[in-house]
């Protein structure tokens, strides 16, 4: 019971990974997310694996394997869509800098500008 539950696991696990590349393709937005985290993920996902494989350990390396596939396509979205911008007619502008101004945003993500709650419709 316990290897079916350890499986089910493997199986598991990645779909949060998947989650996030699917939200990736479907809004093209990544500005929230760290390049350097995910490429510091898939390189621990890559040595894991080369250990599971050196141990013999098939379930530990299946699973090595299913987050490090999640982890690159997310990598290789990053990159791919880290100069998209996306604009909203309803949010305003940083009187500073010019940045969009997201709602519930305290500090301009640019130029660190506090936000007054009249620069901005909340």
């Amino acid at each position: 019971m316990i290897e079916y539950l350890a499986w089910l696991a493997v199986i598991i696990l990645p779909l949060s990974y998947w989650i996030q590349v699917a939200r990736i393709a479907r809004h093209k937005e990544v500005r929230d997310l760290s390049l350097l985290s995910y490429c510091l993920m898939a390189c621990g996902f890559a040595l894991l694996s080369v250990q599971a494989y050196s141990e013999g350990s098939t379930i530990f390396l299946t699973k090595q394997l299913l987050v490090l596939l999640p982890a690159l396509t997310t990598v290789i979205l990053i990159i791919y869509h880290r100069k998209d911008e996306w604009h909203d007619d309803k949010d305003k502008l940083c009187s500073t800098c010019t940045n969009e101004l997201e709602p519930h945003w305290d500090y301009c993500t640019d130029c660190g500008t506090k936000i007054l709650k009249e620069d901005c419709n909340v």
